[in-house]
């Protein structure tokens, strides 16, 4: 399963179109995909009925970004749950407070933490220790020989970010991150754009990478 996708509906940011990322994700081996667009909830019921079409299973979610700075991502396990995500989404979208480090505590949702968060061991422990996960992408596995986090192998979660399909998606995206930081292209810093290497690749080279 993919766990943090990214369509166009990650405003300024994204550049799949929701129907082509399925398709390709299917035509790779996937058939579960969780569209977790930034800081949006826009194309996943769109997706789910793309899905439901293709025989690709789509979950819902998001993925709760300060800026680009990665905060966690949130799946939804039901219905409720994604009226969780959506409630917690529109709290902080109307009122323009920072998303938090930790999640509150929500029904019937799976919260997914960055590995490269300084504070993320101590969530192993904490309140959400019950709902709450570490994502490792395959840039971190070599981090993760080295780290406490590998004595918690039930707690890690395989998390490869999938938001361009190649490198002319990547140079689209990095227009659309000089638009929305009202810079010149030349001027954009790389603290603002996402890793060119956050394609989608096909299902047996990504557990190749994990295994």
């Amino acid at each position: 399963m993919l766990t943090n996708t990214h369509t166009y509906f990650s405003l300024k940011y994204g550049t799949w179109k929701p129907d082509d990322l399925l398709r390709q994700a299917l035509e790779w081996g996937y058939d579960s995909v969780c569209v977790t667009d930034i800081n949006n909830t826009s194309a996943c019921l769109d997706c789910i009925r793309i899905g439901q079409k293709l025989g690709v299973k789509v979950i819902p979610g998001v993925d709760f970004r300060n800026g680009v700075d990665q905060q966690f991502v949130a799946i939804a396990k039901s219905n409720h749950g994604f009226e969780q995500i959506n409630r917690l989404l529109s709290k902080h979208l109307h009122t323009g407070v920072s998303i938090p480090d930790v999640a509150p505590e929500l029904e019937d949702v799976f919260v997914i933490y960055p590995f490269h968060k300084r504070s993320v061991l101590g969530l192993l422990d904490g309140p959400g220790a019950a709902t709450g996960y570490i994502g490792v992408s395959p840039l971190e596995l070599t981090r993760l020989r080295f780290s406490p986090l590998r004595k918690h192998l039930d707690r890690l979660v395989a998390q490869p970010t999938v938001s361009f399909r190649e490198q002319r998606d990547f140079n689209a995206h990095r227009l659309l991150r000089a638009i929305d930081n009202n810079t010149l292209l030349s001027k954009l810093p790389k603290s603002e754009e996402g890793d060119p290497r956050h394609v989608l690749i096909p299902k047996d080279e990504l557990l190749e990478q994990y295994q």
